[in-house]
């Protein structure tokens, strides 16, 4: 094996270890079986002037085939995210295609685009560690973007601090679903962000009410104040970006 190989490896082997101390405790750890998810992430850019045309493509192709490999058990599921802020040509994603494997994804598994009216701006791997919920077609949900200085207690919080409020919100039906995901690849500090998490709400009006923190935060965390979480959650992490995507399409097998 070369040495780039070895050092890839061992990389990551010390990326899964990072994720498994930050997310669960050394006794779960050893009971975990299941492998994180992970997601390709697909930024699609339409032609201008063929939204209509691309609509046109989704119904009568791409819908299809998805659905096809969903039931064949080649993906767990498939999103395909519309970007409703920031939109035109100020939006480097118009959609975002998520196709998501249970376990580790085939060597070659690209959405099929041939005759699409569209352009692929990037393709990314993500692996999602927290999942609270499940999102359903037409929520909407806040997708954030975070630039992290401490990797392992930024995670770490995600889990102890902010997936009981999560589950909190999911449970008085606030939220569908909260989730985080961290780049796989590419990966590095080099890239303008190293953790994803996304606030998905059932209606247009509830992610624009937002959420009610300070008694959520009272009832789930009487052992610490918001002010405090917050203080600390910004040495863990910077907010690069935030969009505002609905959930246009969801594929899963059918029963």
């Amino acid at each position: 094996m070369s040495g780039s190989g070895r050092t890839w490896k061992l990389m990551d082997r010390i990326w899964q270890v990072v994720l498994a101390a930050a997310l669960f405790p050394p006794a779960a750890v050893l009971a975990q079986n299941n492998p994180l998810a992970y997601d390709r992430a697909v930024c699609l850019k339409v032609t201008p002037g063929q939204s209509a045309a691309f609509q046109q493509f989704l119904n009568d192709t791409l819908r299809k085939a998805v659905q096809a490999r969903a039931d064949r058990g080649e993906i767990a599921s498939w999103l395909l995210l519309r970007t409703v802020f920031p939109e035109g040509e100020e939006a480097r994603c118009d959609y975002l295609s998520i196709t998501t494997w249970a376990g580790i994804p085939p060597a070659s598994a690209p959405l099929e685009l041939s005759g699409a009216p569209v352009r692929i701006v990037s393709t990314e791997m993500w692996r999602t560690v927290i999942l609270v919920g499940d999102l359903r077609q037409g929520d909407y949900l806040y997708m954030n973007f975070m630039k992290v200085h401490d990797a392992p207690n930024y995670l770490a919080f995600e889990q102890n601090i902010w997936k009981p409020m999560g589950e909190a919100w999911v449970k008085d039906g606030t939220f569908h679903a909260w989730l985080v995901m961290t780049p796989f690849l590419p990966s590095g500090t080099g890239l303008p962000y190293q953790l994803i998490s996304a606030d998905v709400f059932p209606t247009w009006e509830q992610a624009f009410r937002g959420e009610e923190e300070v008694n959520t935060w009272k009832r789930v965390h009487p052992e610490m104040t918001l002010q405090e979480a917050e203080e600390r959650l910004g040495k863990l992490r910077d907010l690069d970006r935030r969009y505002f995507l609905t959930v246009q399409e969801k594929v899963v097998k059918r029963q």
